[in-house]
């Protein structure tokens, strides 16, 4: 229903400003007018005609009088109510605002933020604006987005503001301690701001280590420096954002060896991580994580077992750069935690430095020929293959389940691929499904089954449809302990394999086993789709399929079919008639006497079609 009527845009926000203008002092009118006009700009017309008057007023206002003072010491939040009388709030949401100087990332980190503690958005109004402003902080003049004046383009970003505003899940509001969401908000724009402002120096210090490995290079293979020399020079091209830095030492002749960090040398948001332990002992570690630190290999990967708070919600990709001595023995790394750019997803791999080695390996491990039908489809499954999975998988791992993903040949399996990260943080299940079989809800209960099997805290999921009858998804399960995992993949396989059956599914199974395969798949094509879900609710698959043999017995000479019979598990006294009739359903009316007459009493009735 439309509030303001069929007006366009311009006639919608010229009465608003009639109507808010009177609420200012003269001196201010023209400022709020022009930060009218900057606040919807954005905005939809038909969200604007949603609403009345009265309530774009209220919303106007609220952010208007919101940025009048900022200190610039931290973000400003404000999380309110509007009163539904005073204010003529009728959308009954909760308005959240934030105003803090503008940079990268920031309205995706307070959205995130929403959605970590499953809050609905239901309107969002960013906009970037320059402020003069008093040195106290009270707003003596304002200019929309990084334009002066003059229309002149803005250099000095310092007084550029950003401000947020957001109508959520409406939320109940204390009047004196401070609401969760708020210090969620607070927590994430200072991992942001730790972010922002340590950007330049963790780009220098990825230079650093590159120009460290061209004038003194570690005792490896010459080919495996020279490629970690490009992998950091392409992260640094845009292929990566930064988020945090850290290093650590790796203490192998004490009594007691240790993995200590620098806290001095952590940047971004490891500043706020390193407030805690400093120092872990290998004997902490799982063996497997014992090993896997003292590798001799320049460049590892993993994950942070920490969801970041900044621009995506997702476990931040973490890449060691390993530190030698003379002798090779490795002493300690440096590590940069961000996330990979959208483009490396679809980029092709011999384009990526590390992973264009780590395919052409596999590729000649499994002596098929890249023209072949074998290697075309090998070369396939190593293309699409999770990116993140292809960076932390191990050359031998990635090639036995390329292998073996490859083996499936488009025939309509449930596969289950299981991997667990060297530190023992997260176990990564990638499921392989029939097309048709896939949906949210089979999405969620191959989660919980997953989650319970590996007693996840918690999991992401990521699924991924190209050109083959099977969808793909991938599950990163975070793990509560390094402990060794003790499951059966043959049976968990079976499990989800078991819940990715359709009824339709155990019914073509069913007419194959009864009738052959030739028939039973012609009689297949007829009825797979033809039951109702009401029926398909109450009857197995096998017990369709002697309903189908009563249905197909019915023709001109026989016009009626019916079968009396009992269930498992139910008491002497109750038995089911099924009664088959083309056309219309028997008249109960007909059917109950007959009954009755045979001295039984007819408690139910289900007609399917």
């Amino acid at each position: 229903m439309s509030v303001n009527g069929p007006g366009d845009k311009a006639e919608i926000l010229g009465k608003l400003s009639g109507q808010v203008l009177r609420k200012v002092a003269k001196s201010k009118q023209g400022a709020l007018k022009d930060f009218v006009d900057n606040f919807f700009l954005n905005v939809p017309v038909d969200d604007l005609r949603q609403r009345s008057l009265d309530e774009l007023a209220t919303q106007t206002l609220l952010a208007w009088n919101f940025i009048q003072s900022f200190d610039y010491a931290a973000p400003k939040i404000a999380i309110v109510n509007p009163d539904p009388d005073a204010d003529h709030w009728q959308s009954g949401h909760t308005v959240v605002m934030v105003l803090q100087n503008d940079m990268p990332f920031l309205s995706d980190s307070v959205r995130m933020e929403f959605s970590r503690n499953e809050i609905g958005v239901h309107a969002v109004q960013n906009i970037v604006q320059v402020a003069n402003r008093t040195a106290k902080g009270k707003l003596k003049n304002r200019s929309n987005r990084n334009l002066d004046d003059s229309g002149t383009e803005v250099e000095d970003r310092q007084n550029l503001e950003a401000v947020l505003y957001f109508e959520i899940d409406r939320q109940a509001l204390g009047t004196d301690d401070q609401h969760p969401l708020e210090q969620g908000l607070v927590d994430a724009l200072q991992d942001l701001h730790l972010v922002v402002d340590d950007f330049v120096s963790m780009k220098a210090r990825a230079m650093e280590i590159i120009q460290e490995l061209e004038l003194t290079p570690p005792p490896l293979p010459a080919k495996e420096i020279e490629e970690g020399k490009v992998f950091l020079q392409w992260l640094l091209n845009h292929n990566f954002t930064f988020i945090g830095y850290k290093e650590y030492d790796l203490l192998r002749k004490r009594k007691r060896p240790c993995i200590d960090a620098l806290p001095d040398r952590a940047l971004g948001i490891v500043k706020r991580r390193h407030e805690g332990e400093q120092r872990r002992y290998l004997d902490q570690l799982s063996p497997q994580a014992q090993e896997f630190v003292s590798e001799p290999r320049l460049i590892s990967f993993a994950k942070s077992g920490t969801l970041s708070k900044v621009h995506r919600p997702v476990y931040p990709d973490y890449v060691a750069f390993r530190r030698f001595n003379k002798k090779g023995e490795v002493i300690g790394e440096r590590g940069f935690l961000g996330l990979y750019t959208l483009p490396v997803y679809t980029e092709r791999t011999r384009d990526i430095p590390v992973l264009r080695l780590k395919v052409e390996a596999v590729m000649r491990k499994s002596g098929l020929h890249p023209y072949s039908h074998e290697g075309k489809e090998l070369a396939r499954v190593l293309e699409t293959y999770p990116r993140d999975e292809l960076f932390q998988t191990d050359t031998n791992d990635l090639y036995a389940t390329a292998i073996r993903i490859s083996q499936i040949k488009e025939r309509h399996q449930t596969k289950l691929f299981v991997r667990r990260d060297h530190y023992g943080k997260f176990v990564t299940c990638i499921v392989y499904m029939p097309r048709e079989s896939y949906n949210t809800e089979l999405r969620k209960k191959i989660q919980r089954i997953l989650c319970r099997e590996f007693n996840a805290l918690n999991a992401k999921f990521n699924t991924y449809f190209g050109e083959s009858v099977l969808v793909r998804t991938q599950f990163t399960l975070r793990t509560e302990s390094d402990e060794d995992l003790d499951y059966n993949l043959e049976l968990l396989e079976r499990e989800i394999s078991q819940v990715t059956r359709s009824w339709q599914d155990g019914l073509v199974d069913a007419l194959i086993e009864t009738h052959g395969e030739q028939k039973g798949l012609a009689l297949a094509s007829t009825f797979r789709d033809a039951f109702p879900s009401s029926y398909r609710d109450n009857f197995s698959a096998a017990t369709a399929t002697e309903d189908i043999a009563h249905v197909l017995s019915i023709g001109d000479a026989k016009r009626l079919s019916m079968q009396l019979y009992q269930t498992a598990g139910e008491e002497n006294d109750v038995a089911h008639l099924s009664l088959y009739h083309p056309g219309a359903p028997l008249p109960l009316s007909d059917v109950i006497p007959i009954l009755e007459n045979m001295g039984l009493e007819v408690i139910g009735e289900h007609p399917y079609k």
